[in-house]
């Protein structure tokens, strides 16, 4: 309904690829979920996982990483992980498995009918930060590759108040009881 907040559950799931998604170097390969509501005249509502004008993805979006840590809690983000002792944080998807990824918002008033509704899981090889160091290039630009998409439909609907609705098109107000209908006097 307009106004009012909305949840989203997305599930990615790893089925067929036989070892964790992602696999290999999940400390400098950059993988994530870009999200996006939009109504009826392609207006943006909600969105999570953009890139922005350096290429750079949201900092909120969802991730599919690991982020290793040398013995000091520092992050190894140069890929030297001689240097690493473990995992301050790590997401990925076993084999055979699946992620739930919720997103909450709320429809504005000014939307119009439909939301679109789509998510799409991309792919890095390396993410900026290590590919501009390693290459030497602040302007570098990777590819991205869309590895999985989805995308649904869904109409909005508004809430009447009663005061909304002309008098005489009002049906006769009742009472429910437990045993049925009856009328009101």
């Amino acid at each position: 309904y307009l106004g009012e907040k909305v949840t989203i559950n997305t599930v990615v799931s790893n089925h067929g690829v036989g070892h964790e998604f992602p696999g290999g170097t999940s400390d400098i390969n950059e993988v994530w979920v870009h999200f996006v509501v939009s109504d009826g005249q392609s207006r943006v509502i909600y969105q999570s996982g953009a890139l922005d004008d350096q290429n750079d993805v949201d900092t909120k979006a969802y991730f599919y990483r690991s982020l290793p840590v040398d013995k000091e809690g520092k992050l190894v983000w140069r890929h030297d992980l001689f240097r690493m002792v473990g995992d301050s944080f790590k997401n990925v998807i076993k084999p055979g498995s699946a992620d739930v990824v919720t997103y909450n918002f709320v429809v504005p008033s000014w939307a119009k009918n439909p939301l679109n509704i789509s998510a799409v899981v991309k792919y890095r090889k390396l993410n900026n930060r290590y590919a501009r160091w390693a290459l030497k290039d602040e302007k570098l630009v990777l590819p991205v590759v869309d590895v999985a998409s989805d995308a649904i439909t869904v109409p909005i609907r508004g809430r009447v108040e009663a005061a909304e609705i002309p008098l005489k098109s009002r049906a006769s107000p009742r009472r429910l009881s437990g045993l049925g209908t009856e009328q009101v006097r």
